[in-house]
């Protein structure tokens, strides 16, 4: 979400964007990731797991995978996640962006990553943004609680494989200026260095 944000508000500061299981569009949230976190909120601002296994939201939740299960109950492990709960009660609410339109006006070239059976990153919402970015492509990978180990380095390498890409761009970018300046200023350093040594 921050990333299409910034690239819809400073495009021409952003000439790559790796988008890792999207969890917004233009909308917020759906109703029941916005009850399941509005619970967890509930349940981690009174740090009781136990009021979040009673609530709503958990009967949303414990409906879905093994791993979106455990993912919610470790957030009751993490410090931060208790310190800052109000997060939970904020972010599925709000939208990155207005409308559709502004990633079709977006000319940079984009890799999405996700999976299916997926209930915070659906994949809908990765279809959704290969259908109006026209610069994407879409790679489609196993979900962890399929193939954890899969999942995990085929991520890994679709990620590698984006920044590689884009760091041979910068290094090509980086060797010009290098050769551009780099004898302007060992001329300037010579020619300092001379006059100091005569004054």
């Amino acid at each position: 979400a921050i990333a299409m944000n910034i690239a819809i508000r400073y495009p021409k500061y952003v000439n790559k964007l790796i988008l890792v299981r999207p969890a917004w569009t233009h909308e917020p949230m759906s109703k029941e990731v916005q009850t399941a976190y509005t619970s967890l909120a509930d349940a981690l601002q009174h740090q009781n797991k136990t009021m979040f296994l009673e609530s709503e939201g958990w009967k949303i939740v414990n409906q879905t995978t093994d791993y979106t299960r455990n993912t919610f109950l470790h957030t009751f492990e993490e410090p931060i996640n208790v310190k800052e709960w109000q997060k939970f009660n904020i972010l599925p609410f709000k939208t990155p962006y207005n409308s559709s339109v502004e990633l079709e006006n977006l000319d940079v070239y984009t890799s999405i990553i996700a999976c299916r059976n997926d209930f915070v990153h659906p994949y809908e919402y990765a279809e959704y943004y290969h259908k109006h970015l026209k610069n994407s492509v879409l790679v489609e990978i196993p979900s962890k609680d399929i193939d954890s180990k899969k999942h995990r380095e085929m991520m890994n390498h679709e990620i590698y494989k984006a920044i590689k890409k884009y760091f041979y761009v910068l290094l090509s970018c980086f060797i010009i200026l290098f050769n551009c300046f780099f004898p302007l200023f060992i001329q300037w350093s010579c020619t300092t260095n001379c006059r100091d040594c005569f004054t």
